[in-house]
């Protein structure tokens, strides 16, 4: 468990860290909203707001380049909520082996996804496979210092292997279908 604290500790600090040069005045502090460890690959996606837009980053590491971030990317856009009930943020590969990992925004109603994982490279190697995924708010300090504002819904999906999303149910607290739909394969 303390292994796991310290993991979630690092992931926290290096997107703060890292993330903090991109951060003017105006803007909040990124804030982590989902990481993990997947295989030997630790992994994280970070959010920020303010300044009129919202911005976004995952960061990995590997074991053979010690404790420094090998990847890390990021992505600005003007602030909005999903059109509807759902939009995906942004995904990473994680590890030689294929897993891959996944942020969606959801809108303040939304409490639950269900997600349909298809393979990216249109094979026929698996299954798509349909994952639920309980969605997320930013707490009332977390939001304030990301300048977000309240109502911030999130939900990260990992998989062991290459994934897209390719169709979308979005569930309320009392887990009522709101919507159903298709989405093109976003890799």
């Amino acid at each position: 468990m303390r292994a796991k604290a310290a993991a979630v500790a690092l992931v926290a600090l290096a997107t703060a860290a890292l993330c903090a040069s991109s951060a003017s005045a105006s803007q909040g502090e990124f804030v982590t909203v989902a990481g993990g460890k997947f295989g030997d690959v630790r992994w994280a996606f970070g959010v920020h707001g303010g300044g009129g837009e919202r911005c976004y980053a995952s960061l990995t590491t590997r074991p053979e380049y010690g404790e420094v971030w090998s990847g890390m990317s990021e992505t600005c856009e003007k602030a909005s909520n999903p059109r509807g009930e759902w939009r995906h943020i942004l995904g990473l590969q994680l590890g030689i082996n294929g897993g891959g990992a996944d942020l969606q925004q959801t809108s303040a109603r939304v409490h639950y996804l269900e997600l349909r994982l298809s393979d990216p490279f249109g094979g026929d190697d698996y299954a798509p496979e349909w994952r639920r995924v309980r969605t997320k708010a930013l707490g009332a300090s977390e939001s304030a210092k990301a300048k977000l504002g309240p109502g911030y819904r999130f939900a990260a999906v990992v998989s062991g292997r290459p994934f897209c999303v390719t169709a979308v149910r979005t569930f309320d607290r009392d887990r009522k279908l709101l919507r159903e739909r298709r989405v093109p394969c976003e890799y």
